[in-house]
This record gives structure tokens, C-alpha cells and sequence, in this order.
């Protein structure tokens, strides 16, 4: 076994990367906390140092006693309090050149999460503030654990919003790993995960196709990892052991050699990535028209291309992506346009259905058009509840009053006509 860590030690200190180790491979392990079982994550660790590779150890500061769904749920054990996991890691991290990222506070799920939807959330929907003490919190566990801060912080579930960026870049981050892609801002790099076990072998060969540099970042998690997971991941590391064009790195030294592509691999993922998590564009605002015509044609009319974008993405063409990304702006910003359109002529429409047998003659009349009008605004914004994505909540409420707005219009001219004849 020394024999073994002296190896992978040796190996760990050759920090560099020549330019014919075109593919970056990363193994980012989320969820070493107080309580993992340590037994099996010495035998998972023992895995990578046989093979030199490093690992990003997502590490929860002070995990949920209870139920990590449960946002009711009470009590938390810190890292600190588990001296002999603690011992580990820090040892661990040392000989294998791993990186130590943050991964949430506590990992339980916020008063906003919703479980009926699979959508759990730590931070998204909490104020700045909010986030921000919570990842100010669990940086300082991580810094007294460890002795340094860590730069990369990755959201349990991979789900963060516009708030989340904002306190990591006021926290001093430089790098967040949450899914394929991540709006950030300037001065912090997204990195997320865009493989795992299981596809790994089909995304290696598409990346083996290409000829540009391509990171393929891979999401596990040691502590709940079966027999036939640790067989592929012996699989992966073989793999990447015996290519001389590909590099087991860690998030942050893939940010450090690369750091155009890892910055062209999140804006390509923008390609084909769900449009309520482009977040503060016309992709984001065009959701809901986009949800709409899918319910009524039974078929996603765009998936086409999105396919054809993520193809192009795990081959490693990311400029060809990008060109992709140019051509979906252009389309949602016709299709929002087209939205608000249909919207108002849908608001003409029904004025004009109800004034068939009501001519707002009387006050009470004009008052029952104007409790309609405020109807519909109503019923954009609690539609607009059920959406979790910022940009596609204001574009139902937008939705709703261009319907009122056209049904206001029509009403005020059936109304100027007089009494019918």
C-alpha cells in the first residue's frame, strides 16, 4: 500500500500537461461529510490513487442530521466533529493532489424546493444575503478543516441561481460547478459536470473524434457507489490511464491550463441546455411559448437542433456550438415576439367572444370588463408561480397582460360603437 501512495504521490507532482493531452478528464466526488462511511470511502480513494488521478471532493461542511429532502428537517454535523474522517481527507488530499470545493452548507433542501417535481434546492430562491452567509458559513468550516479556502463552490443538486453567483463572487470564488451550463459573471469561471459512469465510455469516443481540446467533467458520488458503478469508474480511470491524450485533472487546475476552453465548454453546453436556465435572455423568456406549443403538438419542436447541438458538444466542437447558440437566440427572440402577439390577439378574441352577448353600456357593465382585464393579469401571475426560473415567471406575467392589454383594446372599441342596431 505504500508502495502504491508513494506512486500515486510521484505521479500528482508532475503538474504538467502537454499539448498532445488534448482531453482534460475530471472526477468530481460530491458529498464526503461527517457522516460518510469511512471503510468505503478509503476503499473508493484507494481506486484513484492506483491510478494516479486526482479528484475535486465536493465536501458538505456540516450535513442534515435528518432527511436531506425534508426542509423541516433539524440538526447538522459539521466536518469538524468527525476528527478521524477529517484526518483522512486532509491526508488524502496531500499525497494525491485532489482539490477540496464546497459543497453547499448542509445540503438540505430550502422552504422553496419542490419535492412533488424532483426540484430540490439548497440555495435557489433564497435572498443574496441568505446565500451568501450560508456559503460565507460553510467556507469558514472548510478553511479551519483544511487550512486554505477553497475557490470552487459546487451547489448540491447542481441548482443555483443568479443570487448564488453574487455571493460566490462576493465569498472570493473563482469557479462554480453545478450543470453543463451555469450564466455566471466576470471572474467566475463555470465548470460543471457534463458526464458520469455510465456514458462516460460513449462521450470518450465522440471526444476521441475530434481534434480540439475537450473536458469531459464527471459527477459521482463515492459514498453511495454500488459494485457495478465501481466497475465502471475502474473502466474510466483505465481509460484515462492508458491514452496519452488524455489528463486526470481537477476543476481547478483545468480552469488554471485551460481556461479558454473551460469558459468555450459552458457557453456550447448553452446550446442544448433546458431554455429556463439561460438565464436573463430571450432563450429563458421563450419558455413558456416553447412549453406551450409542445403541449399542443404532443413534440418538442426544437429538439432537433438541440440534439444536433450536443453532439457537436461532446466531440469537443465548441465553436460550432457556439454558432448554434447565435442561431437559438435569433429563433426564441421571434418566437417571444410571436408570443406576446398571439397573447394579445388571444385577449382580442375573447373580448370580442364576451361583448357578442354584453355591450358595456352601463357603469356596471364596464366594470364587469374590468374585473375580466384584471382576471387575466391574475391568472398570468399565479401561472407564473409554478415556474422556478426568474426570466420565465416575468415572461408568464408579460404573457398575461399583452392578453389583457388586447383585450382591453378590443373592448374599449366595442364599446365606443354604442348600442348595436
Amino acid at each position: 500500500m505504500e508502495a502504491t501512495i508513494n506512486n500515486a504521490a510521484r505521479l500528482n507532482s508532475d503538474k504538467r500537461v502537454t499539448c498532445a493531452q488534448r482531453i482534460l478528464v475530471i472526477f468530481r466526488n460530491d458529498d464526503p461529510s461527517a457522516l460518510s462511511n469511512l471503510a468505503h470511502e478509503r476503499e473508493i480513494f484507494g481506486i484513484f490513487e492506483r491510478f494516479g488521478a486526482p479528484q475535486t471532493l465536493a465536501v458538505i461542511p456540516k450535513i442534515a442530521l435528518t432527511d436531506l429532502h425534508d426542509p423541516a428537517g433539524c440538526g447538522e454535523r459539521s466536518l469538524l466533529d468527525n476528527t478521524e474522517m477529517l484526518a483522512f481527507l486532509k491526508d488524502y488530499v496531500l499525497r494525491s493532489g485532489s482539490e477540496v470545493a464546497l459543497h453547499g452548507c448542509t445540503h438540505r433542501t430550502n422552504r422553496h424546493s419542490i419535492p412533488s417535481r424532483r426540484e430540490y434546492f439548497e440555495f435557489r430562491r433564497l435572498s443574496l444575503t441568505e446565500q451568501e452567509g450560508m456559503i460565507r458559513e460553510g467556507t469558514q468550516i472548510l478553511e479551519r478543516a483544511f487550512g486554505f479556502r477553497p475557490i470552487t463552490f459546487v451547489p448540491p443538486w447542481n441548482r443555483m441561481d443568479h443570487n448564488t453567483v453574487e455571493a460566490c463572487a462576493r465569498q472570493g470564488y473563482k469557479i462554480v460547478s453545478a450543470g453543463p451550463f451555469m450564466a455566471t459573471k466576470p471572474g467566475l469561471l463555470s465548470l460543471g459536470v457534463n458526464t458520469d459512469l455510465h456514458r462516460f465510455r460513449d462521450d470518450y469516443q465522440a471526444a476521441k473524434k475530434g481534434r480540439s481540446r475537450v473536458i469531459l467533467n464527471i459527477l459521482l458520488h463515492s459514498s453511495t457507489l454500488t459494485e457495478k458503478q465501481k466497475g465502471l469508474l475502474i473502466q474510466a480511470l483505465e481509460l484515462v490511464s492508458n491514452d496519452d491524450e488524455c489528463k486526470a485533472v481537477t476543476i481547478a487546475r483545468a480552469a488554471e491550463i485551460a481556461p479558454e476552453t473551460a469558459g468555450l465548454v459552458n457557453d456550447a453546453a448553452r446550446s442544448f441546455a433546458p431554455l429556463h436556465e439561460v438565464v436573463g435572455s430571450s432563450r429563458a423568456k421563450a419558455w413558456p411559448y416553447v412549453a406551450a406549443l409542445r403541449r399542443i403538438f404532443g413534440r418538442d419542436l426544437v429538439g432537433p437542433s438541440e440534439r444536433e447541438a450536443e453532439e457537436f458538444y461532446r466531440r469537443g466542437e465548441y465553436l460550432l456550438c457556439a454558432e448554434r447558440n447565435r442561431l437559438a437566440d435569433r429563433a426564441s427572440y421571434l418566437i417571444v415576439f410571436s408570443g406576446r402577439v398571439a397573447a394579445m390577439l388571444l385577449g382580442v378574441l375573447l373580448a370580442f367572444c364576451s361583448t357578442r352577448f354584453l355591450r358595456p353600456q352601463t357603469f356596471s357593465d364596464a366594470l364587469s370588463m374590468a374585473g375580466a382585464v384584471i382576471g387575466l393579469c391574475a391568472l398570468g401571475f399565479l401561472a407564473s408561480r409554478a415556474a422556478t426560473a426568474i426570466d420565465t415567471r416575468r415572461e408568464i406575467i408579460a404573457g398575461g397582460c399583452f392578453c389583457a392589454l388586447g383585450f382591453l383594446a378590443c373592448a374599449v372599441g366595442v364599446y365606443s360603437l354604442g348600442p348595436a342596431h
